[in-house]
């Protein structure tokens, strides 16, 4: 059934790190009106606005400032810890955004794949905080659906750890799974239904993998029904369906050729660097990065929520020097196609960050890296590889 849904993430600041040099011009918190302004701002087109936001509006496509809804939520959750949720959504679903930051205005999570009327709840289950969303749409004009979404949120990242759909509505006949028990290892759902079928009163369990932050289950009972009702239902389509990107790219009248191209992970950036990275990893331009500096610099953030781990990258210009930025000494020396300076690893509660500065012969670059200890344990040669394939590309 997924094919019938749009398809398609992290350090919390919980203050804001310096200010200018410049008496008066102190930047202010953030509070949910400054987020709104600045979200309407990037949705009339104000580039400035929409990169400090971290591209929250795609503009490869085109404009559509005209939402249905527009909601901002601020929390606090654990350790004292803020976050402010965006939902908006507009009559095109390939517009409709699920984001949330923190106080610096960073990006933490972006969830891109919603469909039709959603609500939004805030869950506090066994010492852990949740956001559920919840979608009721139509599929192919006769199948009322709702799909359940639980982002997880952490001291210092959230994820999207359980999705799946739990109701279907068919000429009146009802498919239920309704969610008998949430804990941080496992979710038990109840299924049912108001005809005889092979779901009836049967029972599923989801569980949790710290590796991958996700909640599965072997059976998959009820979205496998479900979507084996939908896919052989034998149905005159009237409305617009979208089924891949090219059907959703069609909605708003423009082919995969008309789109503003953008280069994947491991290819040549604008910034004058190459970092070998595989598809699991998110590439954010143009993100103002603050987390572990004495001061922001937009720069280029990399997001992987499979190992939890970000990787931040900014230029240091020619009239800077590194240690405006740290003061953490390079302590660490190495020589291959660049020179390559680190600071020790950082260690705080279950996570680490270190800073790694990249000396070539006209330009410098400061990447910092922070993540979770358990999977840098795990997979330091993956760690170490990604480290040792940065490189500085002469600029023409």
């Amino acid at each position: 059934m997924a094919k019938n849904l749009l398809t398609t993430f992290f350090i919390l600041c919980i203050l804001f790190t310096g200010c200018s040099k410049k008496p008066g011009s102190k930047k202010l918190p953030l509070t949910k009106k400054i987020l709104e302004n600045t979200i309407l701002r990037a949705l009339e087109g104000n580039k400035t606005a929409n990169d400090s936001l971290s591209n929250l509006i795609n503009y490869a496509l085109p404009m559509e400032p005209n939402y249905t809804e527009l909601s901002i939520d601020s929390s606090l959750v654990k350790d004292a810890r803020v976050i402010f949720t965006v939902l908006m959504t507009f009559e095109n679903p390939i517009y409709n955004r699920f984001a949330i930051y923190n106080p610096n205005m960073e990006l933490e999570l972006i969830d891109k794949s919603l469909n039709g009327q959603i609500y939004k709840e805030k869950l506090f289950l066994n010492g852990t905080h949740y956001i559920k969303l919840t979608e009721d749409f139509l599929s192919k004009d006769i199948f009322n659906l709702t799909r359940i979404s639980l982002y997880k949120v952490d001291s210092t990242f959230v994820n999207l750890v359980f999705r799946t759909f739990s109701k279907l509505i068919d000429k009146g006949r009802i498919y239920t799974q309704d969610i008998t028990e949430i804990t941080n290892d496992e979710i038990k759902t109840k299924l049912n239904s108001t005809v005889r079928t092979s779901i009836q009163n049967k029972n599923d369990s989801f569980t949790y993998s710290s590796l991958t932050k996700r909640y599965t289950s072997s059976k998959n009972l009820f979205s496998n029904y479900i979507s084996d009702l939908i896919e052989k239902a034998r149905v005159k389509i009237t409305l617009p369906i979208i089924t891949d990107r090219q059907s959703a790219l069609a909605t708003v009248g423009i082919t995969e050729d008309q789109i503003i191209k953008h280069d994947t992970p491991g290819a040549k950036l604008p910034a004058g660097f190459t970092i070998s990275l595989s598809n699991t990893w998110n590439r954010f331009d143009n993100f103002m990065i603050r987390s572990h500096l004495l001061k922001g610099k937009e720069g280029t953030r990399f997001i992987n929520n499979v190992i939890g781990t970000t990787i931040s990258i900014i230029k240091i210009d020619d009239i800077e020097n590194v240690n405006e930025y740290t003061n953490f000494p390079f302590i660490n020396e190495t020589n291959n196609r660049i020179k390559i300076k680190s600071t020790e690893k950082m260690i705080y509660g279950k996570s680490f960050y270190q800073l790694y500065e990249y000396i070539g012969k006209e330009v410098s670059y400061l990447l910092i890296i922070n993540g979770s200890k358990y999977t840098y344990n795990k997979y330091e040669s993956l760690y170490n590889e990604i480290i040792n394939s940065f490189n500085i590309i002469k600029q023409k």
